[in-house]
């Protein structure tokens, strides 16, 4: 896939061109991760928009989310950005397959009322990591999937999977 951002940014052709065979990959079924680093005010955040933008229009189930320095305490911040958009807005129906086998143990984690996550445990942690893999598959069953998280440096641990380690 092109992505085309030369008019606003500049000399970032490599990074659209990496972006935009990520894209492609996925596409075909062979899942992908870019990270995206430099120093502030360089652009990363237009370039994560641009490849967006494009896997948008390309039919991806694009989620986004932006971690804070103010949320890094917040667990499953990040990923609740991330997926709380699709899951509130599903019909009974979808979201008992979209939670269907291993994707139920990350269920708790949506429920309308919250649910407490005081505890990090590594078997918590654990669990909702797998059950997190397994709602993101089924996910992609739909069609492709996009995950863009900008500032990752500031996200949550268990977000990103720390708290297991």
């Amino acid at each position: 896939m092109v992505i085309d951002g030369a008019a606003t940014l500049l000399e970032r052709e490599r990074e659209f061109e990496a972006l935009g065979n990520a894209l492609t990959d996925a596409r075909l079924g062979r899942g992908q991760m870019v990270l995206v680093e430099a120093a502030g005010g360089l652009g990363k955040t237009s370039l994560l928009k641009a490849a967006s933008n494009v896997a948008d229009e390309a039919g991806f189930r694009c989620l986004r989310a932006r971690a804070s320095e103010l949320e890094r305490d917040f667990a499953y911040g990040c990923v609740r950005q991330l997926l709380e958009p699709s899951v509130a807005t599903l019909a009974v129906s979808e979201r008992d397959r979209l939670f269907e086998g291993a994707a139920a143990l990350s269920e708790p984690l949506f429920a309308p009322t919250g649910v407490e996550l005081a505890s990090r445990s590594t078997d918590l942690s654990l669990s909702m990591l797998h059950g997190l893999y397994w709602l993101l598959n089924n996910l992609a069953d739909g069609g492709p999937v996009a995950l863009s998280v900008d500032d990752l440096h500031w996200s949550d641990r268990e977000s990103c999977g720390c708290s297991i380690m």
